[in-house]
């Protein structure tokens, strides 16, 4: 189950600020940030903090889901699919060493 700390991690991922987690819930969590976070993207954060839903809620179904996965955008779905692929290779590091990406730090 997702806790609403881990929806409002989610969140700041999709909306491409670099973090490295969130702690706590509500309006005055916790956001840690990755260096290359800029000031602008850092405001945004902690504005996202203030408007997030920190209830914690009943998560859909995968058909609900499903469902709604053609109204995305083509942005959104690139988002997804990035993540999606960025997922896999981290956790198949040959396989990203196959398609030319270095899983590890230089």
């Amino acid at each position: 189950m997702l806790t609403p700390a881990n929806r409002f991690d989610d969140r700041l991922t999709t909306l491409g600020i670099p973090i490295d987690g969130v702690s706590g819930s509500g309006p005055m969590c916790r956001i840690d940030f990755k260096p290359e976070a800029s000031a602008e993207q850092r405001d945004a954060a902690r504005a996202a903090a203030l408007n997030f839903d920190w209830t914690p809620g009943t998560l859909k179904t995968i058909d609900e889901i499903f469902a709604e996965v053609p109204n995305l955008t083509t942005l959104q779905r690139t988002a997804v699919l990035n993540r999606m692929i960025a997922d896999y290779l981290f956790t198949h590091p040959k396989l990203a060493i196959f398609v030319g990406i270095n899983p590890r730090k230089t």
